[in-house]
């Protein structure tokens, strides 16, 4: 017995017989040993590679007995019974402004998905204060030497003002602790954890501008239509009273997005390389256009000239240089992960300038050659971008699995994008019907127009049902993030272009519809707007004194922050870490 137990493969004597007796149950050469099985002819040799690596479903998982950084893992699993493994590859980034997290681990396996991998690599000490103070004992390797899962927040040692180091035996433990504190001392930034009112104000103001999301222009969109909207239908006083928010916006935002480049210009840099977020920055272009086209309609024409010429001019530099960075500095294969909502403020930017060309063009009748044709030209670019992009959102969609976190609140521009180009076609309608361009064109704006009109109506609904889906069937928080206006903007737009378009193609049953949305554009502006000021009153009254706040650089919920203490102090007691809220 013992013998047969030595010998390769086989446990005991009725073991090898079994064994050997499934040789003539498969089509090939077995080896005397049992170890190998040898076909030929055609492409049945694959089958048995095929079949290795085939599987049923592939589920999340974490070698949690072994690694208390909770790695994440892809778990292949064929009839219930675990094949193969392989290290996740969507590992939460350690912000745009922080350093690489690893060079080996989670980073590995971004630039080689499907290569398992479990080596950290120590690219940088992520601890903070937290990290070193665990006495002796040996903390785990990815909490030490790179940002992963669920300790990435322990990066916060990057915006450090000061550490501190206690309990820890650095003669015992030798070079480690010596190294890490040293690396984390030359590459500390400036500025979170500073006492003190006045600097601790500073502070957060430059952490806003540094985080300053790229679309947070939404907010001039959505406050710039809405006042369109009340300016249609009133009341007059509303109208003038967002106006007057949207141009303070205006000018806010952009002095923001000034200091933005000159001071933290890697942050911008890392936005322009994010597939998820460079297409933000079109919002800069809708804001503008959407808050001139307001100006004209309140009688400062000049002013809407002036803020076409400007917006234009950088929709020109995005439209061209967006597609060129993600086709030529993309540091992925594939960038469909990264496909979602605001790729379609592409659409709503180039419908923007489309619709403050036509509305220059009463007033600027000795350019309305020029104007006429370039307005339906963008008119004719935005309705083929909007087809191509909502063909590559509906591509993600079923290829790309589907999760709360990225079923964001930007998909409501894909009925923001027709409303807009609704808005647009009517604007071009009412043009002066001796201009050539306007006249070849009436027919197939006025039909595609309705088309698209009755697209987005369509969308309304199923946005609403992934909205319950993503807050009440998966309990997502329902909390403020700056793409909360990418929602506003676009009921604030179909109102207006419902209103627009009925008024021109002599569609009575719109207006009623219109009135009503324009009221829901003005509760859903109402209740973001209140988030977004409970939000900053519970910031402005944290303490200054205590631990630096958390700062969410993905615009959405924010996660604890790693703990820290005062100069000399001690660690307080369990649970009475100071938390986000």
């Amino acid at each position: 017995m013992a013998a047969a137990r030595g010998r390769a493969g086989v446990g005991s004597e009725l073991d090898e017989a079994l064994v050997r007796a499934g040789r003539y149950l498969r089509k090939g050469v077995v080896s005397a040993d049992l170890r190998t099985l040898q076909k030929s002819g055609g492409r049945e040799a694959d089958s048995f590679y095929r079949d290795r690596w085939s599987y049923d479903k592939v589920v999340r998982s974490t070698h949690g007995v072994n690694c208390t950084g909770s790695c994440s893992w892809k778990v292949y699993v064929k009839d219930g019974i675990i094949t193969w493994e392989a290290q996740q590859t969507d590992y939460p980034s350690s912000g745009r402004t922080g350093p690489t997290t690893s060079r080996g681990g989670a980073r590995a396996a971004r630039r080689s998905p499907g290569t398992p991998t479990r080596r950290p690599g120590p690219a940088i000490p992520p601890c903070a204060a937290c990290c070193l103070s665990c006495s002796d004992v040996r903390v785990a390797s990815p909490q030490v030497f790179g940002d992963q899962t669920d300790v990435s927040e322990s990066g916060d040692w990057w915006d450090a003002s000061y550490l501190v180091l206690w309990g820890s035996n650095a003669a015992r433990r030798g070079g480690r602790l010596i190294m890490i504190l040293g690396r984390m001392v030359s590459t500390m930034g400036t500025g979170t954890g500073a006492a003190g009112g006045q600097t601790r104000s500073l502070s957060r103001t430059a952490t806003a501008i540094r985080d300053l999301h790229p679309g947070y222009f939404a907010f001039v969109m959505a406050t710039g239509i809405i006042s369109t909207g009340t300016f249609l239908l009133g009341p007059s006083w509303l109208s003038k009273g967002l106006l007057v928010v949207a141009s303070i916006g205006l000018v806010v935002l952009s002095a923001a997005l000034v200091v933005r480049l000159a001071v933290f210009g890697s942050s911008v840099a890392a936005d322009i390389q994010a597939p998820e977020r460079v297409f933000g920055f079109f919002t800069i272009v809708a804001g503008i256009d959407v808050l001139g086209v307001r100006l004209g309609a309140a009688g400062h024409p000049l002013a809407t000239a002036i803020l076409a010429g400007l917006a234009a001019a950088l929709w020109l530099a995005l439209t061209y240089g967006v597609p060129a960075s993600l086709l030529l500095t993309r540091e992925r294969d594939s960038v469909l992960g990264g496909v979602n909502g605001t790729w379609l403020l592409w659409v709503v930017g180039t419908q923007s300038l489309s619709v403050a060309a036509s509305a220059l063009v009463p007033v600027w009748p000795s350019q309305s050659g020029l104007l006429a044709p370039a307005a339906i030209g963008l008119w004719s670019v935005g309705l083929v971008l909007y087809l191509l992009l909502v063909s590559l959102i509906l591509l993600r969609w079923l290829t790309v699995a589907m999760t709360p976190e990225t079923l964001g609140p930007p998909y409501w521009i894909l009925m923001g994008a027709t409303a807009i180009t609704v808005l647009a076609g009517a604007r071009i309608l009412n043009l002066p019907a001796a201009l050539p361009a306007a006249r070849a064109t009436a027919g197939f704006v006025e039909g595609f127009s309705f088309a698209l009109w009755a697209f987005g109506t369509w969308w309304i609904p199923l946005l609403i049902v992934l909205g319950l889906w993503r807050h009440v069937r998966r309990h997502w928080p329902l909390a403020y993030e700056p793409t909360l206006w990418s929602v506003v903007f676009p009921l604030g737009m179909y109102s207006v272009a419902t209103l627009s378009f009925g008024k021109t193609a002599h569609l009575s049953f719109m207006e009623p519809l219109g009135r009503f949305m324009l009221w829901v554009a003005v509760a859903a502006w109402v209740v973001v707007a209140v988030a977004f000021l409970a939000r900053l009153a519970r910031r402005s009254g944290e303490p200054t004194s205590a631990a630096p706040a958390c700062s969410s650089r993905s615009g959405g919920p924010r996660r604890p922050a790693s703990p820290r203490t005062p100069t000399g102090g001690s660690p307080p007691g369990p649970g009475r870490w100071p938390r986000c809220s």
